[in-house]
């Protein structure tokens, strides 16, 4: 006699807060809405209760949870699914979950498996698109063709990122009208935008037609450009503003109703195509102000950042009955730097101290920018997207004095090349073979962990130190308009605490930037 199948355990879910029951009923009553969820504020919690309510209401529809990465995907995906074989219905699955690219690939992707990188940039790919597009020697001496190559390929990596219909000079690197002479400017920029377009048919081909490889950004383009429909009832967004302009059109376009959960002032990836899609979008917005990560104190500070340079009015509030606190720390479980030069930094005085160092990233963030910056000058021209565009280190070091901008990127890599200088290989190839790799793991044989800010966002330890560099970075500019992102970088940073945070170098940022605002501010809680 066939056993009969034991009825699945009902997936149990903390008691919600008054915030948290007021994003379901809203969801209820069919409402497209964004949630602002500030750090550790119980958004997954928040969106398995409206899946759950929406599901109880609707037995036979589908929903569609979509976040930014693969970690967050795989803490979140087990607790939908049980959630799904918990309550009662068809049968059917009801609830499918994906990261940004997985939704991309379930339906498109998957045709280009054989050809897709395993890791890093489209630049890998330069060497064989000159095999392709040997016009892409036609810029000599003005360019080298590989820098040629860069540029087209680091300009398709912002075309793919955006929801524009075709690649053009908008998607050029800013740098470039810098870096070449007036005269010749227009006629490199369409011959660059006309290579775009070849490289692009090359890259986006199917399998068949071309043996370029590609990375998961050229698939989930190829998805967006499609304008697909998908079939889904309620669609989850998770991460929001971290979302792309690209992978935001495909899930606006769709007639279902949407939620998008997100934190407005984590959006640190403008960089790399991210827009705030919390403030873009025109729906109701709902607050989740608890944080379940720290207590008062590290609330407290994050929210005088907030409050004092962006204006938010609301205050996170620390989850009760938890303490913590903000003030110096002997020793920390991790530091966050604000640049991967930083964090450098940071690794090599932990190493001399005799301490066990891990990255919370690849070693190369750590090694390969720096050694690219060595080799310019050195009088070599480095295969690297931040210094291809340089002819060299007298026209980096131009270029610094007339744009800000440039100076705050390449400073800490010029600085750390004129303090070093030859010792440059030794020093990364130290940091290659001591350091090692932090994955997010439950198992660690190290002491403390290096991270920059954006690679710690998601990430959160029991003591914090914010390193030194932080201190260089200006939160206002010199004609006191808030840099609104250093801003953002800095919150992330500092809510990565969950017991204590030591806000080293931040504190020397915020009273400089404090006294750049030149009016009344509010008081900080730790003056």
């Amino acid at each position: 006699m066939a056993r009969r199948k034991a009825p699945p355990t009902p997936v149990e879910l903390p008691p919600l807060t008054g915030e948290q029951e007021a994003v379901v009923e809203a969801v209820l009553q069919g409402q497209d809405l964004k949630v602002q969820a500030f750090a550790g504020s119980g958004k997954t919690t928040t969106l398995l209760a409206v899946a759950r309510a929406y599901l109880e209401k609707h037995p036979g529809a589908r929903v569609l949870y979509v976040t930014f990465n693969n970690r967050l995907l795989k803490e979140a995906k087990a607790r939908f699914e049980a959630l799904d074989a918990s309550l009662p219905g068809t049968g059917k699955r009801r609830i499918y979950a994906f990261t940004n690219h997985g939704l991309a690939f379930h339906h498109l992707g998957w045709r280009y498996s054989d050809r897709l990188l395993s890791g890093g940039s489209l630049l890998q790919v330069r060497h064989a698109l000159l095999e392709r597009l040997p016009s892409l020697g036609d810029f000599r001496p003005l360019l080298y063709p590989e820098d040629a190559a860069i540029i087209v390929l680091e300009a398709l990596t912002r075309y793919m990122y955006s929801a524009d219909a075709r690649p053009g000079r908008e998607h050029l690197p800013e740098l470039l009208p810098y870096v070449l002479d007036d005269p010749i400017y227009e006629p490199v920029v369409r011959a660059l935008v006309a290579l775009m377009w070849q490289a692009w048919q090359l890259l986006s081909a199917p399998g068949e037609l071309s043996a370029l490889p590609i990375t998961h950004d050229v698939y989930l383009k190829t998805f967006q450009l499609m304008s697909p429909r998908l079939h889904y009832d309620l669609i989850l967004l998770d991460e929001a503003q971290d979302a792309n302009p690209a992978m935001l059109d495909i899930l606006l376009r769709q007639p279902a109703q949407k939620v998008c959960v997100g934190d407005a002032y984590q959006q640190i990836y403008a960089w790399r195509g991210a827009i705030n899609a919390m403030a873009s979008l025109p729906w109701p917005s709902y607050p989740l102000t608890i944080s379940w990560r720290f207590g008062d104190a590290i609330a407290a500070y994050a929210s005088h950042l907030l409050q004092t340079f962006l204006g938010e009015e609301a205050a996170i509030r620390g989850a009760p009955g938890k303490t913590s606190s903000v003030g110096y720390l002997a020793a920390a479980d991790a530091v966050i730097a604000r640049t991967n030069v930083g964090a450098l930094r940071e690794a090599l005085a932990l190493l001399q101290q005799g301490k066990r160092v891990a990255f919370a990233g690849p070693l190369a963030d750590l090694t390969d920018a720096l050694m690219a910056a060595y080799r310019l000058w050195r009088g070599y021209r480095p295969a690297h997207p931040e210094f291809a565009v340089f002819r060299s280190w007298d026209q980096l070091l131009a270029l610094m004095q007339r744009l800000p901008a440039v100076a705050n990127q390449y400073r800490p890599y010029v600085n750390m090349v004129e303090e070093f200088r030859d010792e440059v290989p030794r020093i990364c190839q130290t940091v290659r073979s001591l350091v090692a790799v932090d994955a997010g793991g439950a198992r660690r044989s190290w002491d403390v962990t290096v991270s920059t800010a954006h690679r710690a966002k998601g990430r959160e330890w029991r003591r914090v130190r914010l390193a030194a560099d932080w201190a260089a970075f200006y939160l206002v500019a010199f004609d006191g308009t808030v840099n609104a992102e250093e801003v953002n970088v800095a919150y992330v940073a500092a809510t990565r605490a969950a017991d204590a945070l030591d806000p080293g170098g931040l504190d020397e940022a915020v009273e400089r930037a404090i006294e750049m605002l030149g009016e009344t501010v509010p008081a900080s809680p730790f003056s």
